[in-house]
């Protein structure tokens, strides 16, 4: 398959998205915001990818790329595009599909668990864990679209993974992560970890020890599905 991905930020890349890709042997392209706004043919791509972003979906007013995204994007949902978002990417495919996106009741930074429904597993055709340990880095969430389905919660934000068919999922938190990409986000976003009920400090952060190998898992099995 041939994949594209939309990266909105320097710091924000595939993590460990790219080295599951370059296993099964598809090829990428990708689309990187800040330097184009040049978005693919609807047929020379089979999947899309939307990675996260410190910006918010409603910024159209002064990020005019936003406008032309959402255009991409409402296309390649209208086309039946398999699609996976993450955090940022998440929120604007449930904008695109109809679904309000507002600020959330607390923000998330750091390792908090999330509870997963048996009806991801389902979705997935694969096992899924009842509770994971995933790292966050939000302040905004995604309402529920019509017709999707809310398949995980965390104690911070209700709606955490919706799937939309069997084509498309978005996620509110970050499985792609790697050391690196956490530490990348520090030195870029350090400011945004102020005092908070669900915001980790850096030194706690670094401390506890990252649940990758079980969210790559995770994340290995969505991936196995749209891709």
């Amino acid at each position: 398959m041939h994949i594209h991905y939309i990266q909105h930020a320097p710091f924000e890349g595939l993590g460990f998205i790219e080295e599951w890709l370059q296993h099964k042997g598809h090829t990428v392209s990708s689309t990187q915001v800040w330097e184009s706004q040049d978005f693919p043919s609807l047929n020379s791509i089979d999947g899309l990818i939307l990675m996260g972003g410190p910006m918010s979906v409603n910024d159209e007013h002064h990020l005019a790329w936003l406008s032309t995204e959402k255009k991409f994007l409402t296309d390649c949902i209208d086309a039946g595009k398999n699609i996976l978002g993450i955090c940022l990417g998440a929120q604007l495919i449930a904008s695109c599909l109809g679904a309000p996106i507002s600020k959330s009741t607390f923000t998330e930074i750091g390792w908090f668990d999330i509870t997963i429904e048996s009806s991801l597993g389902r979705w997935m055709n694969a096992p899924a864990p009842h509770k994971l340990k995933v790292f966050h880095w939000h302040g905004e969430t995604f309402e529920i679209p019509e017709d999707a389905i809310l398949h995980a919660s965390s104690d911070g934000c209700s709606n955490q993974l919706f799937t939309y068919g069997e084509n498309i999922a978005g996620l509110q938190f970050h499985p792609e992560m790697t050391t690196r990409d956490i530490a990348t986000m520090f030195e870029f976003g350090e400011d945004e970890i102020v005092e908070g009920r669900y915001i980790q400090q850096v030194n706690e952060i670094t401390q506890i020890p990252g649940n990758y190998e079980a969210c790559h898992a995770f994340l290995s099995a969505i991936l196995q599905k749209l891709f």
